[in-house]
């Protein structure tokens, strides 16, 4: 920088006033005196000052500032009600984070392409109802968060985003589940919930590294047998939906280790749950089952077993092999007695048996064996 002490300690007094025109000022002495247009020479020190708050970096890209901004890695101008991205943004080329939620984005600057280095962006709650093709630019982004928009669909080039492990597209607009998302092949993690679409087609077993699907409150009324094929799923939420059968092949995600199938309209459960011997936490409320398969002993992992809110009359005796279970839930339903083999859960915490017709004999025997619950 040009007389870099008589400058330096010039700009410091002006952005320490904390007054909006010498924060002006100061920016284009920096932009003035440094040594070159792409901005060098900027000390660390006055770095700092003209960057330690949301509003002042902001600044400084929207006044050419580059100096202070040519070498930022992450980038965080999210909950300052931004209407518009200035086009500037496309010349941080060192970029790998930008977050941007929580805004009022309708629309982003095609000079977005230019971010070839960019890992994770978060557009989260925002009033996005469509995506420029700058995105399909970005070849580099693992993580693209998008909850909370007003997207209806995606652009085919949507499928160059090849190295995209995050994708959640949170209570958006789809009526049709978005066909180009099957081609993610790195995709870890997809939240499609709360949107409108009502199949989950076959290609959803074409994301052979999902680990977490998230279909919360869409009104799919079936599950393809083709999701037995997810062999690397650890999490899958299927809660507030419409299904009233679950395929055999749900039996074939033995990795999985958390379950939610709250809130619709299941009858029974398929035998092939014994397969899923990771299984830590399951949740089936608010359905209509009548009964618990036996072979649900099997789950040896299980520590938490949800079945709230449904019809069941009587419990299978081989609940009580479950010896790591920790809560137990069964508000709700039309059960008059308990197994007693349900007394060998030495590590249960929680059990919860309001809203039946037990025994107040029986309950005192519960109580009895079990004083420490809460």
């Amino acid at each position: 920088m040009k007389n870099s002490d008589s400058y330096t300690q010039k700009i410091k007094q002006l952005i320490k006033t904390e007054e909006q025109p010498n924060l002006e000022l100061a920016l284009q002495l920096i932009k003035a005196v440094s040594e070159d247009e792409n901005g060098e020479g900027i000390s660390r020190e006055l770095y700092d000052m003209v960057t330690d708050t949301k509003e002042k970096t902001l600044l400084c890209l929207q006044r050419g500032v580059f100096a202070a901004l040519r070498h930022l890695e992450s980038l965080n101008f999210s909950e300052m009600q931004l209407t518009s991205l200035p086009v500037e943004i496309g010349k941080l080329r060192q970029l790998k984070q930008l977050y941007l939620g929580h805004n009022q984005l309708k629309q982003l600057p095609q000079e977005m392409a230019g971010l070839g280095f960019l890992k994770t962006l978060d557009l989260n709650v925002n009033q996005l109802s469509s995506l420029p093709a700058a995105i399909t630019h970005l070849s580099q982004l693992e993580q693209l968060l998008l909850n909370y928009n007003q997207l209806s669909s995606l652009p085919e080039e949507f499928k160059k985003l090849s190295n995209l492990k995050t994708l959640q597209l949170f209570r958006n607009q789809f009526e049709e589940f978005p066909m180009v998302v099957s081609e993610l092949s790195k995709l870890e993690v997809l939240w499609l919930g709360a949107n409108e679409f009502n199949t989950l087609p076959a290609e959803i077993s074409l994301l052979q590294q999902l680990k977490d699907l998230s279909l919360y409150n869409v009104p799919i009324k079936n599950v393809p047998q083709q999701i037995g094929r997810l062999s690397n799923l650890r999490e899958l939420s299927l809660k507030y939906n419409k299904i009233h059968i679950l395929p055999s092949e749900i039996g074939s995600l033995w990795r999985l280790k958390y379950l939610e199938i709250d809130h619709n309209f299941l009858t029974q459960i398929p035998n092939t749950i014994e397969n899923l011997r990771n299984l830590e936490h399951l949740s089936l409320r608010n359905n209509e089952l009548e009964r618990i398969p036996e072979e649900i002993s099997q789950l040896n992992n299980l520590r938490s077993l949800f079945l709230d809110n449904n019809k069941l009359k009587e419990l299978p005796k081989e609940i009580g092999k479950l010896s790591n279970l920790e809560t137990l839930s069964l508000e709700n339903n039309q059960l008059t007695k308990i197994p007693p083999e349900v007394f060998a859960l030495k590590k249960l915490k929680t059990f919860n048996l309001r809203g039946n017709h037990i025994l107040l004999k029986d309950i005192r025997e519960i109580h009895r064996k079990f004083p420490y619950l809460y």
